[in-house]
């Protein structure tokens, strides 16, 4: 009976991750989100400190700049890239926020129906299993009080004589 116990635990364990990475998909996909919106919001704060001379200075038009405000440059055009991909990523995504939800936990719930049919399944094959193992205990008891039963008195002689 241990054994079944053991199966069924491993098999809760099973749902309990299943839901686990789930709610954690969720909450990742939440963060993204917000990452996003940071972003885009950085990208427009860049973007209004922007000059004339800044547009100028992409064609090689406007005065030079210390390295440090090149950099700088490159950091906040790479920061809006990030931002704008962000955005368009949310955008453009496949399903809203709403309809991914429901299919995830969807899918959750499709892995916890599958985890408690194969707890159900392997709950019947450990019982067949145990009945099985109990009947060919049985049989090995019953042979081996048939080999240790005490000698008749017809073997004894048999054995004295030879």
């Amino acid at each position: 009976m241990s054994m079944l116990e053991d199966n069924m635990n491993v098999a809760l364990k099973g749902v309990d991750y299943a839901k686990d990475s789930v709610e954690h998909t969720v909450a990742k996909g939440v963060s993204v989100a917000l990452k996003g919106v940071t972003a885009a919001a950085g990208v427009l704060a860049a973007v209004r400190h922007f000059s004339a001379d800044d547009g100028l200075a992409w064609f090689g038009l406007a005065r030079r700049r210390s390295p440090l405000q090149s950099v700088a440059l490159v950091g906040a055009g790479v920061i809006a890239g990030v931002g704008i991909g962000a955005g368009l990523g949310l955008l453009f995504a496949p399903r809203p926020g709403a309809e991914t939800r429901r299919a995830l936990r969807q899918q959750s719930e499709k892995i916890q129906g599958d985890a408690k049919n194969l707890l159900a399944q392997a709950s019947t094959e450990v019982k067949a299993v145990g009945e099985t193992v109990q009947q060919n205990v049985q049989q090995f008891a019953e042979k081996a009080r048939d080999a240790v039963k005490p000698p008749t008195t017809a073997t004894t002689e048999r054995k004295l004589n030879n």
